[in-house]
């Protein structure tokens, strides 16, 4: 990593191959060309299968736009797209946020924690898909976190909201001691 940020020699040309990291996170010095393939690996929450997984889509126009900007940042620049136009006016406006594309069971829980019992009330920026919030909800009560009354119960869900683990694995590690394997959890988590 620290080679793409030394100086190319003198008659060399520098190819730096990069995720969508590159779109925000850092600046590279000298980068004069930018070869855009307008796809990105992101996370998706699938609330049906209650499976997260890492999907190839299309970026969005300002996502592209982002990544245009690390081009010329020293000197004229120009980014190269690998779509025809067509394609590109097809593409989103904006990316969808993260809040709308992921599991919020562990984010549900800190909440709880946090004293908010109302969660379907909340008032989010980007509000998730109810039935995601339900899955979430439905998850922490099959784990034993909350009670009859969506509250947390004193035994798991306090002890469990202390952890920096997903709800899953603290419930392993929590019940791991009472049946003598906490090694083995620990291994696990």
């Amino acid at each position: 990593q620290a080679a793409a940020f030394a100086p190319a020699p003198r008659g060399v040309r520098k190819v730096v191959v990069s995720t969508n990291l590159a779109e925000t996170s850092l600046t590279l010095p000298g980068v004069v060309y930018v070869v855009d393939c307008l796809h990105v690996k992101q996370r998706a929450y699938n609330p049906l299968l209650g499976l997260e997984s890492l999907l190839i889509a299309p970026v969005s126009k300002a996502s592209a736009m982002q990544r245009a900007g690390r081009a010329g940042r020293v000197r004229a620049g120009k980014c190269f797209r690998l779509c025809t136009e067509t394609d590109y006016e097809g593409l989103p406006d904006a990316t969808v946020p993260e809040m709308q594309r992921s599991d919020l069971t562990g984010m549900v829980l800190q909440l709880k924690a946090l004293g908010i019992d109302n969660i379907m009330r909340f008032e989010w920026l980007a509000p998730p898909p109810a039935e995601t919030m339900v899955r979430a909800l439905e998850g922490l009560h099959a784990l034993g976190v909350l009670d009859h009354d969506a509250k947390l119960t004193r035994e798991v869900g306090m002890p469990l909201a202390e952890m920096p683990l997903e709800p899953h694995l603290g419930r392993c590690l929590l019940s791991s001691a009472a049946a003598g394997c906490s090694l083995e959890a620990a291994t696990v988590a």
